[in-house]
């Protein structure tokens, strides 16, 4: 029998199911916007059909005819659309001193730049294969030599540059062993340890050889008081090479040591000349790394990734 009360629960206060929450919608016009595109104030055209994006996510408009006439390694096949970015992995800085070389104008001035960006736009010159700019960036490397002797040996050696590795085997010579081993390519290490003991042992046979000829004869005996002058250049060049065996040992500093006064005794003379004719005859860092040039055969590019 019912009593005839109802009761009637607010509808505020009626518990929803899960199933009937309602999630809640945010409006487009709430969403986090993106940050807007940045272009390089040097490539910015409206009429670029290609446009690429460096590591730090600048944007550059340029002209496929120019890669096209420029260039080896922007296919044009890769770039479909317009409206397609390329990304890059080098950065807005190398980038717009890069494709400043696929315009007809004037090149960039790279003798001007610091060691780091010369360094980043010769290696996407190589990898890119930008033309104009190989051979500029090849020509401002060398230039810089001696300075940055590691950094520039690695270049060279990338990219098959022999003549290059001539020219550096000798500041490579004024750095410390070890420092050396560790910043030189794997495919450089062992050449270049062969090439240092040579030139090292060459030095030191030099010094033992003029102990022996300036301080005693074949007979043994000492030969000190054979005269002052002898004796006085002997002994300030045998001292300079010594001292200098731990430091520097470059063909530069090497002919420093042997620096003597005009009339200097022939002892000293002969050591100059045969340590000058041995050093001479001494197999080249280039010729341990890729052996005798030939016409027909060229050296293939090491397979050794860039640092920059």
């Amino acid at each position: 029998m019912s009593s005839g009360i109802s009761i009637q629960v607010p509808e505020a206060e009626i518990p929803m199911f899960a199933e009937e929450r309602q999630t809640p919608v945010f409006a487009p016009s709430s969403w986090p916007k993106p940050p807007p595109a940045r272009y390089s104030s040097l490539f910015s055209s409206e009429d670029g059909d290609v446009t690429f994006r460096s590591s730090d996510r600048i944007l550059f408009n340029i002209h496929r005819k120019n890669l096209e006439t420029n260039t080896a390694g922007f296919p044009p096949g890769e770039f479909s659309t317009k409206d397609e970015i390329v990304d890059l992995t080098e950065d807005s800085t190398t980038l717009e001193l890069l494709f400043q070389f696929v315009y007809p104008k004037r090149h960039p001035d790279l003798d001007s730049i610091p060691f780091i960006h010369l360094a980043r736009v010769a290696e996407a010159a190589e990898k890119y294969e930008v033309f104009p700019a190989v051979n500029i960036c090849k020509i401002r490397m060398r230039g810089v030599l001696p300075r940055h002797p590691l950094e520039i040996a690695c270049y060279a050696d990338r990219h098959g540059y022999r003549d290059i590795i001539k020219e550096v085997e000798q500041p490579l010579l004024d750095i410390p062993l070890e420092e050396t081993v560790e910043g030189l390519t794997p495919s450089m290490v062992v050449g270049f340890v062969q090439f240092y003991q040579s030139w090292n042992t060459t030095i030191l046979n030099a010094v033992k050889s003029a102990c022996t000829d300036a301080y005693q004869s074949s007979s043994g005996t000492s030969l000190r008081g054979r005269c002052g002058r002898c004796n006085a250049d002997t002994d300030a060049v045998l001292g300079r090479m010594i001292r200098a065996l731990g430091e520097k040992r470059s063909r530069k500093h090497v002919e420093s040591w042997l620096q003597v006064d005009h009339g200097a005794c022939a002892h000293v003379m002969n050591v100059r000349e045969s340590l000058t004719k041995e050093l001479d005859g001494l197999v080249g860092l280039d010729h341990r790394l890729y052996g005798v040039p030939t016409i027909k055969k060229e050296r293939k590019k090491a397979k050794v990734p860039s640092p920059y």
